[in-house]
């Protein structure tokens, strides 16, 4: 059993970061290299903040979920937009267990249990943008705007999200072409266990426009069944891993980020936060059964990665950007249905007495596309 951790570009949980690469699990991230030529000069620093916990235990046993859709009712849907004001809208289905609620206002509501996303949706088409007038707002006070708008609409289940990361939108016009904030958007994850729960399917998304009025909401929550239990390492394991690799004689003198076209360096790579998590994975079909969303507790290691290119481009070449910081999502242990596992070259971060599961990855044809 491969107990390295994984390489995932996953949406921010650092609670800082707002941009989310997919790669494809056929691809490695890192290149690792231990001989000068293939380092070509260069070499990578590695920090390491202090140890999280003072627990001598290298594990925990924590639940496993499968996933499945929700079905909201009709009165779940009209409660839902009504938070918002909507008192009278017209309802309409617009695919399998998926009805849309729109009101002469330009209020409109969605319900979708179609699948395991079982989403409640709001967005009001003609929400006052923040507009050229409106002075911006820093991220604290956007925050300070959504967790409102949260805690309004969901009521004491507000306490169940954490604050993940800001995202503002822009927009220009033909007579202004300066970019100016048009909607704020926060966004929160559900925990569960006191862990966060990563990935797409359990998380709220809340933007405001101008006069602080509701522009857009959208809050995931598929239904969960505890179907079994896994042996996971606490984050003091985590670390003391880590500490291990970073004095570690075998470790590689150098990485390369492979996703990147020009293939460039990684100069440093410095850990910010490890974090006990929830991560969606498919597990394969048991007999005939389909393939079946699962939730399964992890330690994910938050890490920047600073990167330089292995030379400077020539004139008039066309490069792309190089991401500064480059956020990055390792889970321990390694789970190679989501990924890629910790750049040792060596095998040299284990986790001793954490016998885990790890899932087969899931066929190429289900894998995400590169972007």
């Amino acid at each position: 059993m491969n107990n390295k951790p994984q390489a995932r570009f996953s949406p921010a949980l650092s609670l800082s970061s707002t941009v989310m690469i997919m790669v494809s699990a056929m691809f490695p991230v890192f290149i690792a290299c231990s001989s000068k030529p293939c380092c070509g000069g260069y070499s990578f620093q590695f920090q390491l903040p202090a140890r999280p916990e003072k627990s001598k235990d290298v594990s925990v046993e924590m639940p496993v979920y499968k996933i499945s859709a929700k079905p909201f009712s009709r009165e779940d849907a009209k409660q839902f937009i009504g938070t918002f004001g909507v008192v009278r809208s017209q309802e309409m289905e617009i695919g399998k267990g998926n009805f849309q609620y729109r009101s002469a206002g330009g209020d409109s509501g969605i319900i979708n249990y179609f699948g395991p996303s079982s989403e409640l949706s709001y967005y009001r088409r003609n929400t006052p943008t923040w507009g050229r007038d409106g002075k911006p707002l820093d991220d604290r006070m956007i925050r300070m705007k959504t967790d409102s708008l949260l805690k309004k609409v969901l009521g004491e289940r507000a306490k169940d999200f954490s604050f993940t990361n800001v995202e503002k939108s822009r927009m220009s016009t033909i007579e202004d072409t300066t970019l100016r904030d048009e909607y704020y958007f926060g966004r929160y994850v559900m925990k569960l266990n006191n862990r966060h729960v990563l990935g797409g399917d359990f998380q709220v998304r809340a933007g405001f426009g101008a006069n602080d009025m509701p522009a857009f909401f959208s809050f995931r929550d598929p239904a969960r069944t505890q179907s079994g239990v896994e042996n996971v390492p606490t984050r003091g394991a985590v670390w003391d891993s880590l500490s291990r690799w970073k004095k570690s004689r075998n470790k590689p003198v150098c990485l390369r980020f492979s996703s990147h076209p020009d293939m460039p360096y990684i100069t440093d790579l410095a850990v910010t936060q490890i974090i006990n998590t929830y991560v969606e994975i498919t597990a394969p079909p048991n007999g005939d059964s389909a393939p079946a969303k699962v939730l399964v507790p992890r330690v994910t290691v938050v890490a920047t990665a600073r990167l330089k290119r292995p030379r400077e481009p020539e004139k008039n070449q066309t490069t792309f950007p190089l991401q500064d910081p480059l956020v990055m999502y390792f889970h321990f242990p390694c789970t190679p249905s989501l990924g890629f596992c910790w750049p040792d070259g060596e095998n040299e971060v284990f986790l001793p007495g954490v016998p885990g599961r790890a899932f087969p990855p899931p066929p190429k044809a289900s894998l995400p596309p590169p972007r």
